[in-house]
This record gives C-alpha cells, sequence and structure tokens, in this order.
C-alpha cells in the first residue's frame, strides 16, 4: 500500500451515511420476514409475499453486513487513488490495484427505496473487494469517477 500523499490531491469525501444503513437494513430484514410468514397463508398470499420477500431479505442482509463490517465508512477520492476508511482503518488504493470496477444497478423507483441505486463493486488486483451503494451521498459521482479512472 502506497501512503496518501502519493496519490496527489484529494477530490472529493464522500461518507457513508452509518445510521441509515443499519436502520434501512432493519427495516428490509424486517419486511422481508413478515413476507415470508405470509407464505404460509393460502393462495395467492403466498406468490406474492415471496416476490415482495427476497429482495427485501436480500437487501437487507447486504447493508447489515456492510453496516457490520464496516462503521464509519468514508471514501476519499484523490487524483492518483482511492482512500477507503472504515473500522478506524484506512486502506489505499492507486487505480493500477483496481482490476474490475461495475456498476450494474439501475436507477428507478425501487432501487432507490432499497439505496441500491448504486452498487459499485471493485474487484482489487490483490483479491479484496470495495463496495459502494447508494447509503454514500454522491456515489453516483464517485462511481462515475472510479469507472472512468478504472
Amino acid at each position: 500500500m502506497t501512503g496518501r500523499r502519493e496519490l496527489g490531491a484529494r477530490v472529493t469525501r464522500y461518507e457513508t451515511d452509518g445510521a441509515g444503513r443499519r436502520k434501512r437494513a432493519l427495516v428490509l430484514l424486517s419486511i422481508g420476514v413478515v413476507c415470508l410468514v405470509g407464505c404460509a397463508l393460502p393462495f395467492p398470499i403466498p406468490f406474492a409475499a415471496a416476490i415482495a420477500a427476497l429482495p427485501c431479505l436480500w437487501a437487507g442482509w447486504t447493508h447489515a453486513r456492510l453496516a457490520v463490517r464496516h462503521p464509519g465508512e468514508v471514501f476519499l477520492l484523490h487524483e492518483g487513488g482511492l482512500v477507503h476508511e472504515h473500522s478506524g482503518q484506512a486502506h489505499v488504493h492507486r487505480w493500477h490495484q483496481f482490476s474490475t470496477a461495475a456498476n450494474p444497478a439501475s436507477s428507478n423507483a425501487l432501487s432507490r427505496l432499497l439505496g441500491l441505486d448504486v452498487h459499485l463493486r471493485i474487484t482489487l488486483v490483490g483479491g479484496g473487494e470495495i463496495v459502494v451503494t447508494g447509503l454514500t451521498p454522491g456515489a453516483e459521482q464517485l462511481a462515475a469517477a472510479v469507472l472512468r479512472a478504472v
């Protein structure tokens, strides 16, 4: 890992809404569980409940996992790379250390509600992954900058 000074000037700071991520995870997981219980009711409710349960459980699990693994998450965009801070540690990555970057998410009302209108997945050359979701204000601009650089 290189030092922050070698990355050049800092362009922007993006701070993830950790409290919002935890709240959203709790709400989505709760809705998903309630919908799963609805699967035990007579037809046609099980079909509709299953359709609602799966995305809620998936999005809730994604946010819960990230909230636990990355408390206090901040992304610092520099001219020469990205600094990913979380759990009191800073991980410095130069652009050439990014193997791939993809943002397959689409921005629509449902994805914005789930906090997944941005789901940037950055794979690192030496292994590991960085995930940026829509719960980071300015995530669209961060994703665009990373995709341009990679």
